[in-house]
């Protein structure tokens, strides 16, 4: 995560430390949400249903990641 950070400040043209912040608040509000989501979906569904929610959810994050990056080429 670290490296990631350095990344973002490096990347960024304006406010570095703003950005690097911005980035840490997501990475922790992500790792949140990822650790509630499939839990409650767990006690509400079943075990099955957190498996599809923890398998699916990535290949959506995949596929917006590829989208973002073909957006940047055109």
């Amino acid at each position: 995560m670290a490296l990631a950070t350095g990344f973002v400040s490096r990347a960024t043209m304006g406010d570095r430390g703003a950005a690097s912040g911005l980035y840490l608040a997501c990475c922790y509000s992500g790792g949140l949400v990822g650790a509630a989501v499939p839990r409650q979906v767990n006690r509400r569904y079943g075990w099955h249903a957190m498996l599809l929610c923890v398998t699916l959810v990535p290949r959506y994050a995949a596929g917006l990641a590829r989208g973002i990056e073909r957006s940047k080429t055109a």
